[in-house]
């Protein structure tokens, strides 16, 4: 047992510096047994001065292995590994955000078998993330809430299922430059070409494909603005609000998700689109209503 533990750890990276504290370090194991019995208890949790913390509940056996558990996660600093979202975002930056979660899950393997996992997330949330470009000082994407609710991972069965899929509170600022650019391309920086040819990727074992399904996605309060400056003057078009509503999305053959969305557009006009969509085979069937919109703005476009 371990109470009140405490670990500075500085990782140097070419990207600058990774700094993080760990406070209040606690582990605790109980009734551990090399081989048959019941699992031993195991937790163990710490925090951050930043008020971060983990917590983790569970238990563990190790012949046969088999573990099972729940992490509970809070607070933690979307921003602070800049370092390591280097290489993802060459050209970028995550300037703000959070992520809590609890997720549990349960791993088994039989002597000689493969093991058997499965996750089961309550709730998985980052919230008022902020990501810019570099030498920028406005965001390219605001996100106020994006959570994940009631979602089962069955690794064996290759199953995914989302309870619930919530947004809310984005905009996103997108600009094609004179050139023709795309500023959201500039997130993955210069394209490197490989020095050597890329090696072919081993078989993947076979099994059935993976099924995912989302049974409810609702965005609200979203907003996306893009200025084309290809012309003179620069074209405009922002949406904004605008909400989606899903019902039943999921790449099950034959299946149809109901759709509906809403946006306004510069302010004066609106669209709604709404009815049927599938994903195997990629189909829709859906009606599409426009009040007001000014079609003035796509005369450079058609002449």
């Amino acid at each position: 047992k371990l109470d009140g533990g405490r670990l500075s750890f500085t990782d140097e990276l070419p990207a600058g510096t990774f700094t993080k504290t760990l406070q209040d370090i606690h582990v605790s194991l109980r009734k551990f047994q090399l081989a048959g019995g019941e699992p031993a208890a195991l937790d163990f949790g710490f925090a951050t001065p930043a008020g971060e913390s983990l917590e983790h509940q569970g238990s563990v056996a190790l012949a046969p292995l088999k573990a099972a558990g729940s992490l509970t996660l809070a607070g933690f600093d979307l921003a602070n590994p800049k370092p390591y979202l280097a290489a993802a975002l060459p050209g970028g930056e995550v300037v703000s955000g959070r992520f809590d979660g609890k997720i549990a899950y349960d791993v088994a393997q039989a002597a000689g078998g493969d093991p058997k996992v499965k996750l089961k997330a309550d709730t998985l949330a980052v919230k008022d993330v902020g990501v810019r470009l570099k030498g920028d000082k406005a965001p390219l994407v605001k996100l106020g809430l994006l959570e994940v609710r009631d979602a089962d991972v069955d690794l064996a069965a290759r199953k995914v299922t989302v309870g619930e899929l919530n947004s809310k509170s984005a905009r996103v600022a997108l600009v094609r430059d004179k050139q023709g650019d795309l500023n959201a391309a500039k997130l993955a920086g210069t394209p490197v070409a490989p020095s050597k040819p890329a090696r072919a990727a081993p078989a993947a074992k076979g099994g059935p494909d993976w099924q995912v399904e989302v049974r409810r996605v609702a965005l609200d309060d979203w907003g996306v603005r893009v200025e084309d400056r290809t012309l003179a003057p620069s074209v405009v078009l922002n949406a904004e609000p605008m909400s989606l509503k899903i019902d039943g999305l999921s790449t099950a053959r034959g299946s149809k998700a109901k759709l509906n969305l809403q946006a306004a557009i510069n302010k004066r006009g609106k669209v709604g689109v709404g009815g049927t969509l599938g994903l195997a085979p990629l189909a829709a069937n859906l009606d599409l209503d426009l009040k007001t919109v000014d079609l003035a703005m796509l005369q450079p476009y058609v002449t």
